[in-house]
């Protein structure tokens, strides 16, 4: 019997052992917890191990070449636009919604979808949702013959939150980092018919600067107009205006020339040389406006807050003939 019960207690004492030398197994990357949901085991008095904790955590699902339409969306996303383009590198889809909640919810949901597709995340190089409110993630999706990846940029359009996403498809594999960035363009045209057009370049090239900006842009506006949407309201051989200062007699004036003592005397903005626009009032006031909703609302690859009193001037011959804010034109957006 003393025999019998040394046994036992062998038994146990070495099933105890086993138990401790499994619970050192580190779970795989993909099931550990976020940080927000670790505990502090010196708070916690009953610590349980691995395998007997609920794993909160997203599972990779199996999902080869995975695209944003196998992302599950919260009902407190509201769509407000999805667009397209190709070119001969890739193929880009723009997706854009309104959200009712919190950054921070917004940051988790994409990072736990984006795991659960079995993607990987890099935090842009402006990522910074603390200060700046800057969600810029990058997702590198699972794709057999190219790249593909996901994009997100947030705009706090005046008192309303939106989110943008720009998927990319690269035919040839490419390298991508932190410092990536990519270059979303919308287009408004207005086409004959009182119609509006939005049309989407998913890499149009792009500064963050007033001037080259807005000049990049202007480009892009009138190559739709007429490459595209053979409009013909407006001789586009007359078609002559440049992005800047100007004096009070139209003539440019370089930007480095302007001070803050000598700035009253000029005025900044799109100035036109001639007047090319259409004769007919509503159509040229339909013309600038969508002008300016292209340069000061197009650009979607940039995290930002607008609070509406954007400005363009649309001058002609050193006198203001029109100006938008954003406010004015953003009933119509």
């Amino acid at each position: 019997m003393y025999k019998a019960a040394l046994i036992c207690v062998l038994l146990i004492a070495l099933t105890g052992c086993a138990d401790q030398d499994n619970s050192l197994v580190a779970p795989s990357p993909t099931q550990v917890p976020l940080k927000d949901e670790v505990e502090d085991p010196t708070t916690s008095p009953d610590v349980l191990s691995p395998q007997n904790t609920p794993d909160s955590s997203p599972k990779p699902s199996i999902v080869e070449n995975a695209t944003f339409k196998d992302y599950d969306l919260p009902s407190w996303f509201r769509p407000l636009r999805e667009l397209s383009h190709s070119d001969a590198d890739a193929t880009y889809i723009l997706h854009e919604f309104e959200l009712t909640r919190p950054l921070k919810e917004v940051d988790d949901w994409i990072r736990n979808e984006s795991i659960r597709l079995g993607g990987e995340i890099v935090e842009r190089y402006s990522y910074d949702i603390t200060s700046s409110a800057n969600l810029d993630l990058i997702v590198k999706l699972p794709y057999k013959t190219g790249t593909r990846i996901i994009s997100t940029y947030t705009q706090k359009v005046m008192d309303k939150q939106h989110l943008v996403i720009e998927e990319t498809v690269f035919r040839k594999p490419i390298s991508i980092d932190q410092n990536y960035e990519d270059h979303a363009l919308i287009i408004f045209s207005p086409l004959e018919d009182d119609s509006t057009k939005e049309s989407f370049k998913g890499s149009y090239f792009h500064q963050h600067t007033d001037i080259y900006s807005i000049y990049f842009y202007s480009q892009a506006f009138f190559k739709e107009l007429f490459e595209v949407n053979r409009y013909k309201l407006i001789d586009q051989s007359k078609l002559q205006y440049f992005v800047g200062y100007a004096d009070k007699e139209g003539n440019e004036v370089f930007y480095d020339s302007v001070t803050d003592q000598n700035k009253d005397q000029f005025t900044f903005g799109i100035q036109l040389e001639n007047d090319f626009l259409p004769k007919n009032e509503l159509q040229r006031d339909r013309l600038l406006r969508h002008w300016a909703k292209t340069v000061l609302l197009g650009d979607k690859a940039y995290s930002r807050v607008i609070v509406g009193e954007e400005q363009i001037n649309f001058v002609l011959k050193g006198k203001v003939l029109k100006s938008f804010t954003i406010r004015d034109l953003i009933s119509d957006t």
